[in-house]
Order: structure tokens, then sequence, then C-alpha cells
């Protein structure tokens, strides 16, 4: 691959990444580029590259800092039930039915092993829990 500082081998990081490449010589670099217009042109859009790419790992990281605390909470709760399964007893919690109002339930995790993972996008997969721990220790 030909990378855009103009190198022909472009190491990557994380694939999607471009590696920016130290000048050694500035007379052999501008020889190779024809022109310090070309030169600045070219850097200016692999600069703008960049910019980009930062801005949108940015944005990522934000959302996934508002995700974590729901995560770490299901995460809590499923190692809760595995906890109460071992025992051989059914979980009895509390849980949210709308902005204050609780409600006692009794769930059964000794007798069922499943669970339900809300995926985002209007998705929701059922894991076996040991399954679904495992998933949430990887995110």
């Amino acid at each position: 691959r030909k990378s855009s500082m103009g190198a022909e081998s472009e190491p990557r990081v994380a694939d999607s990444i471009p590696v920016a490449t130290f000048i050694d010589d500035i007379d052999t670099f501008m020889k190779k580029e024809g022109s310090a217009e070309a030169a600045l042109e070219k850097l200016q859009r692999f600069y703008s590259a960049c910019k980009s790419m930062e801005q949108r790992l940015v944005q990522r990281k934000a959302k996934l800092k508002v995700k974590l605390p729901e995560i770490e909470s299901t995460y809590n709760a499923l190692c809760q039930m595995q906890a109460q399964a071992e025992r051989g007893e059914a979980l009895v919690t509390h849980y949210e039915l709308a902005q204050s109002v609780f409600a006692k339930a009794r769930v059964p995790v000794h007798e069922e092993n499943k669970v339900g993972l809300w995926l985002g996008a209007n998705v929701m997969l059922e894991y076996p829990r040991e399954e679904a721990i495992e998933l949430l220790e990887k995110q």
C-alpha cells in the first residue's frame, strides 16, 4: 500500500488509523512531491484525516462512557443471579417499573439458566447466564 505521506508500505494501528511517517530529509521529500503546494496539500489532507479520526474516536469514547454504568449494573445483576443459582435459591429483588416506582420480584434463577441482554437498536438476545457474564466481562 502507498501511504498518504508517500511511503510505499503504510503501517497501521488498529487497521484504521494511519501512522505518520517522519520526514528525515526535507530536500528528498520535496523532490519526491514536486512542489511545495503539492507537499502542503498532501500533508493537509493527512492532517484532516487524522483530525476526523480523532473526532470519531472522541465521540465513540463519550458514548461508551455513558453506557458503562448500565453495563456494570447488568454485570453485577448477572453475578448476583449466578450466586443465587449456585445456592439453589430463587433471587428476590426489586426492579424499577417506572421512574421512582419499584416492584418486588421472585426470579427462579436456580431453575432457569437463560437471560435476555438488550443489545440496543431494538435487539434483545437470549443467552445462557454464564455466556452473558463472559460477554459483559469482555465488553
